[in-house]
């Protein structure tokens, strides 16, 4: 499990968690690209600990599926780290 690691104000991580903040703009799956990257792998982790993690699709390369996976959790271990 990751920790939450960002400075972010508490009035914006319960926006991120409000479901009626996602009901009301109809959204029931967040994109993220770039995940593999430093920017998106920060942007990951804050995701998952806000609890987004059922909503989020990740757009990441590999030559499989296996391979994908493992950039994106070496992407999200290094974001913590």
């Amino acid at each position: 499990m990751f920790a939450w690691q960002t400075p972010l104000s508490s009035a914006w991580q319960d926006s991120l968690v409000s479901p009626v903040r996602g009901e009301a703009l109809g959204v029931d799956s967040l994109l993220l690209t770039g995940a593999t990257g430093f920017i998106g792998g920060n942007l990951l982790v804050t995701l998952i600990n806000a609890g987004l993690a059922g909503r989020l699709v990740c757009l990441v390369r590999g030559v499989s599926v296996a391979d994908a996976l493992a950039r994106l959790r070496a992407s999200a271990v290094r974001s913590v780290a």
